[in-house]
C-alpha cells in the first residue's frame, strides 16, 4: 500500500467541546502544519496543483462513536473503520479571504494513545515525523519512480482515501532553549549580577588613583 511520510513544521494543542463538535467534553486535539520529504515523496495530484502550492495538516483525535461508525460505513473494510481518513480539499478562489488547496490527514489514537501524545506535547515533545499507509486500490497508487518515492493521487474521482495504518516519532527529550550568542558589533544588556564585577573593578581603579592623587599631594606640601 502506498505510504507517505511527513516532516511535522509547527504543532498545538487545541480544545473542543459542545453539540457543534458533536464530542465529549474537554477533548484536546494535536494539530500539525507538516510537508511531504520530496526526496520521499514525489505526489501528483489529478487535479494539477504543484505540491509547493499546497497546504498539508495533520492532526490526532480520539473521535467518539458516532465518527468511527460513519468512517466504517463509507471507508471501512469489513465494518471495521480505518485508523484515519487522508482528504483533499481543492482551492477556494476568493478577493478576500481565499484559500489554498489543502491536504488533510486526519489521524485516530485510542483514548490511552491520545492522552501520552497530549503529556507530550504539554512536555514541548510533539511529533517530528509521522508515517501514513493508505488503502490500495482507492485512489492512489505507486508511480513511475524504481524507488517508490512517487505516488499519483487522482484527487478528482477519489478526494478522501482511508488510512491504513499511521507510525509516528516523538523526541524522547524536550527541546532544550537555545542560547543566544553575542552578535558581532551587537548591543549586550546586562543585568545586576553581570555588572557587579564590572563596578568592582571601576571601585578599584578609583581607590588606586585616589591613593595616587593623595600621594602627589604630600609630596607637593612637603616640598614647600
Amino acid at each position: 500500500m502506498p505510504r507517505l511520510t511527513l516532516r511535522v513544521e509547527t504543532a498545538r494543542l487545541t480544545n473542543v467541546y459542545g453539540e457543534m463538535f458533536a464530542g465529549p467534553p474537554d477533548r484536546w486535539r494535536l494539530d500539525m502544519a507538516a510537508k511531504l520529504n520530496p526526496y520521499e515523496d514525489r505526489l501528483r495530484l489529478s487535479t494539477g496543483e504543484e505540491m509547493e502550492r499546497v497546504t498539508i495538516y495533520a492532526n490526532f483525535d480520539c473521535p467518539d462513536d458516532s465518527r468511527r461508525k460513519w468512517l466504517a460505513e463509507k471507508h471501512g473494510v469489513d465494518g471495521t473503520a480505518p485508523v484515519g481518513l487522508l482528504s483533499y480539499q481543492a482551492a477556494v478562489e476568493h478577493v478576500f479571504d481565499g484559500t489554498p488547496a489543502t491536504i488533510f490527514f486526519e489521524i485516530h489514537l485510542t483514548k490511552l494513545q491520545m492522552e501520552q501524545a497530549v503529556e507530550f506535547a504539554r512536555d514541548g515533545r510533539c511529533p517530528t515525523v509521522i508515517r501514513v499507509d493508505v488503502a490500495e486500490d482507492r485512489g492512489m497508487k505507486y508511480g513511475w519512480e524504481p524507488d517508490g518515492s512517487g505516488k499519483e493521487w487522482d484527487t478528482k474521482e477519489h478526494p478522501r482515501i482511508a488510512i491504513k495504518g499511521v507510525a509516528f516519532d516523538i523526541p524522547a527529550f524536550a527541546a532544550e532553549p537555545e542560547t543566544e550568542e553575542l552578535p558581532s558589533g551587537g548591543v549586550v544588556s546586562l543585568g545586576i549580577a553581570d555588572l557587579l564585577p564590572v563596578l568592582n573593578k571601576i571601585s578599584l581603579m578609583i581607590g588606586w588613583v585616589a591613593l595616587g592623587v593623595a600621594i602627589l599631594v604630600a609630596l607637593f606640601l612637603l616640598r614647600r
